[in-house]
C-alpha cells in the first residue's frame, strides 16, 4: 500500500508541564540543572500549558542528553503513565489496536512535539518513520531513541505483552549499549530515516485499554454507570465516550461495539425521538466543555479527543452548539473563577 501522507501544518509551540519534572525527579535527574543547561526558566516544569519553541524543545533534549546514563531516554518511557495527561498517548491507548493507534499518532502527533510521522502499511508489518518540519534542524539522537522506545511502550502496555519489533533504524543511532537491545529486542540499525516496524500480528493485536482508558479517566465526571434496562441512548452515549477519542465513532463502528447492526441501532434511536448524530454532538459538547473549563487542553488537543480529524470542523460545531467561540468559553470561566475567589477572599 502508498504510504499514508504526514499531517500538514506544524505547531509553533510544544507543551510541556508538571509531568516532565515528576518524570525526570522520579528517575533521580536534577531538572534545575537540566533546565539551566537547556536556557529554560525553572519554574516552567510548574506551569499548566506552558510551550516551547521547536528550538528551546530540542535544547532540553540535549540537556537531558548530557546526563551520565545513556538509557535515560527509555527510563523516561517506561516511568510515562497514562495518568501523567497527555492527549495523543491517551487516544491511543483507547485505540482498538497498534496499527490504529499509530495512524491516531500520525495526524497530531505534530501538536505535542515537533515530529512528523509517516505510516506504512503493508501484508506482512507496518512501519511508522518520524521526521521533522526542517531536515536542517534535525532531532537530537537521544530524542529519537526515546521516541522510538514510546511507540514500542505503547504496544507493550496496550496489549499487555511482549511486542518486540521486527526492525529499528536511526540515521545517527547512539553508540553501542547493551541495554538498547535488551530493552528493544533488536539491535538500533543505521538507516535513511528514522523508522520503527513492527509485525502484521502485533499490529492487530488487540489493546487491553480500548475501552478502560477513557473510561478511567471520564468516570469520575460523568455518570456511566449503564444498566440492563438503560435506554439505547445511553447505551450509545457510554460506546461514544469510548469511542470518540480514538477516532472510531462511526455509526457503523458504534452499532458493531454494541452487538447490532446499524438500521436497528437508528431504529431503536428514532423511537426514543433521537438521532445517532443528536446523541454524537451532545457527547461532544459535554466533553468538550468539560475540557475547556477544567483542563488547559489546547483546541487543537480537545478536537483531537473529540474524534476530529480537522480542528476546524470542531471549532464550527462548537460554535453551532454553543453560540460562542471555544476561547470564548474559556476565558467566561477563567473570569467566573477570579470572580468566585474574589469573593471568597473578601468573605
Amino acid at each position: 500500500m502508498a504510504p499514508s501522507r504526514p499531517m500538514s501544518g506544524q505547531a509553533t509551540g510544544f507543551r510541556v508541564g508538571r509531568g516532565w519534572r515528576l518524570v525526570l525527579e522520579e528517575l533521580g535527574v536534577d531538572v534545575d540543572a537540566v533546565l539551566r543547561r537547556a536556557g529554560i526558566a525553572a519554574h516552567l516544569l510548574e506551569e499548566e500549558g506552558a510551550m516551547l519553541s521547536k528550538r528551546s524543545y530540542f535544547a532540553l533534549w540535549r540537556a537531558i542528553a548530557e546526563e551520565p546514563d545513556p538509557l535515560l531516554p527509555i527510563r523516561m518511557v517506561q516511568a510515562y503513565r497514562p495518568e501523567i495527561f497527555e492527549p495523543p498517548f491517551f487516544a491511543a491507548l483507547c485505540s482498538p489496536n497498534l496499527e490504529a493507534a499509530l495512524e491516531r499518532m500520525r495526524l497530531f502527533k505534530h501538536t505535542v512535539s515537533p515530529t512528523k510521522l509517516t505510516l506504512r502499511t503493508t501484508a506482512k508489518d507496518v512501519a511508522l518513520s518520524l521526521g521533522w518540519p526542517d531536515d536542517h534542524d534535525a532531532a537530537p539522537t537521544e530524542y529519537v531513541v526515546g521516541e522510538l522506545a514510546f511507540f514500542v511502550e505503547l504496544a507493550r502496555t496496550a496489549t499487555r505483552a511482549p511486542v518486540t519489533p521486527r526492525r529499528l533504524e536511526m540515521v545517527r543511532p547512539p553508540p553501542a549499549h547493551p541495554g538498547f537491545e535488551a530493552y528493544f529486542g533488536v539491535p538500533l540499525r543505521r538507516g535513511s530515516v528514522d523508522r520503527v516496524v513492527f509485525s502484521r500480528e502485533d499490529a492487530e493485536r488487540p489493546f487491553l485499554t480500548a475501552n478502560h482508558a477513557m473510561l478511567s479517566m471520564l468516570e469520575a465526571q460523568l455518570s456511566l454507570d449503564v444498566s440492563p434496562g438503560a435506554s439505547e441512548t445511553e447505551r450509545v452515549r457510554r460506546a461514544l465516550l469510548e469511542a470518540l477519542p480514538a477516532g472510531r465513532a462511526s455509526v457503523d463502528e458504534v452499532a458493531a461495539r454494541l452487538g447490532t447492526s446499524r438500521r436497528t441501532l437508528q431504529r431503536r434511536l428514532d423511537a426514543e425521538a433521537t438521532t445517532y448524530s443528536e446523541v454524537r454532538d451532545a457527547v461532544r459538547y459535554e466533553l468538550s466543555q468539560r475540557y475547556l473549563r477544567a483542563t488547559m487542553l489546547t483546541h487543537t488537543e480537545i478536537a483531537f479527543l473529540l474524534g476530529y480529524t480537522d480542528p476546524n470542523s470542531f471549532f464550527r460545531a462548537y460554535a453551532r452548539w454553543a453560540g460562542e467561540t471555544p476561547e470564548q468559553t474559556r476565558r467566561g470561566s477563567a473570569q467566573r473563577f477570579s470572580a468566585g475567589q474574589e469573593s471568597s477572599t473578601r468573605g
